[in-house]
C-alpha cells in the first residue's frame, strides 16, 4: 500500500493521507464515485447503469451470475450485462452493486483487530439486514438503510491496513469486541476512532449526507445535529447484530442501547427484540445468497 507522501512511518496520517492510500488500494473508487453519481440523477437509466458496471468486469461477472440464479432465472441463461439488468431491475441491481464492492472491500483478515477473514463482512451484512428491518419498522427509505448498514465498518479496514503497513510490529487490539478499548486504540496509532475514518472515506466517495452522518455517530448517535434518527437506527441495528453473533448465550448479549437511542430511532426495546427472529433468518439467507457473489 502506497500512501502520500506527507504520511511518515511510526506518525499518525491525516484522514485524507488514509483514505487516499485505502481508495489506491481498493480499486473501487471510481465505480463508487459514478454509482453515486447516478443514483442521485433522477433522469439515470439503465443505460448509465450499465456504463458503471462495465468499469469493473469483476462485477459485471457477479451480476450477470445474480440474473441466472434460481431467485431470478426464467429458464433461459442471460449472457450480456444489458439482459442482467434487465432481468435483475435497476433496483436490485444497484443492491447487488453496493453489497458486491462491500463484500471485496470487507472479506480479508483484520490483523490489527484480531479478526479473521469474512468477520468485518459477515458483520456488514447482518447489520444491513438489520437495518431495512428497523426500517420497515420506522418507515425510512430501506436502500439507505441497507447501504449505511453494509458501509459502516468500513474504518475498520482503512485503519487495519495503515497500522499493518506503518503502525509499530505487534499492534494488536487485545479485545475487538470492547468499543471503548477499540476506541482508544484507533486514536493511539491513526488519531481518529474508526467512524470518523468511515465517514471521510465516503464524503470522498460522494455518498449521500444521511449515510456519512449516520455512520459518523454510529457510537454516539444522540450527538448527531443531522440525521440523528439514522444514527440511532445504526446503533440499534449494531446491537441486533452483536446479539445474532452471540447466539443463544444470553449472557454474552450487550447491553440494550440507552432509552434515549430507542426514543431517537422511534421504537422501543419490545419492538427491537422482537423484530430479531425475522432479522436473524433473513440474514441467514442472504449469507447464503451472496456465496454467488
Amino acid at each position: 500500500m502506497v500512501y502520500p507522501a506527507d504520511t511518515k512511518k511510526g506518525t499518525a496520517p491525516s484522514l485524507d493521507a488514509l483514505v487516499a492510500g485505502f481508495s489506491k488500494v481498493s480499486g473501487h473508487a471510481a465505480v463508487l464515485l459514478r454509482l453515486n453519481e447516478v443514483l442521485d440523477d433522477e433522469d439515470a437509466g439503465a443505460a448509465d447503469l450499465i456504463a458503471v458496471l462495465r468499469v469493473d468486469a469483476g462485477l459485471t461477472a457477479r451480476v450477470i451470475a445474480a440474473a441466472n440464479t434460481v431467485f431470478f432465472s426464467r429458464g433461459s441463461r442471460v449472457a450480456s450485462v444489458e439482459e442482467a439488468v434487465i432481468r435483475v431491475g435497476m433496483a436490485q441491481i444497484r443492491r447487488l452493486l453496493l453489497g458486491s464492492i462491500a463484500y471485496e472491500l470487507t472479506t480479508g483478515p483484520l490483523r490489527a483487530y484480531g479478526l479473521g477473514p469474512g468477520e468485518v463482512w459477515t458483520r456488514s451484512l447482518a447489520c444491513a439486514v438489520a437495518m431495512e428491518a428497523l426500517a420497515e419498522e420506522t418507515q425510512r427509505s430501506g436502500d439507505a438503510c441497507r447501504t449505511i448498514g453494509l458501509m459502516h465498518a468500513l474504518g475498520m479496514i482503512v485503519i487495519d491496513r495503515w497500522i499493518t503497513q506503518h503502525g509499530p510490529r505487534g499492534s494488536v487490539l487485545p479485545r475487538a469486541t470492547d468499543e471503548e478499548a477499540a476506541e482508544q486504540f484507533e486514536i493511539e496509532h491513526v488519531g481518529a476512532a474508526n467512524a470518523a475514518v468511515c465517514a471521510h472515506l465516503l464524503e470522498t466517495w460522494k455518498f449521500p449526507e444521511a449515510c456519512i452522518e449516520a455512520v459518523r455517530h454510529q457510537r454516539r448517535p444522540l450527538e448527531a445535529e443531522r440525521f440523528q434518527r439514522l444514527a440511532c437506527l445504526l446503533a440499534l441495528a449494531r446491537w441486533q447484530t452483536a446479539v445474532m453473533q452471540a447466539g443463544h448465550d444470553v449472557r454474552r448479549w450487550p447491553v440494550v442501547p440507552a432509552a434515549g437511542v430507542l426514543a431517537g430511532a422511534g421504537l422501543d426495546e419490545a419492538t427491537l427484540k422482537a423484530t430479531l427472529p425475522l432479522v436473524s433468518a433473513e440474514y441467514a439467507r442472504q449469507k447464503a445468497e451472496f456465496g454467488l457473489l
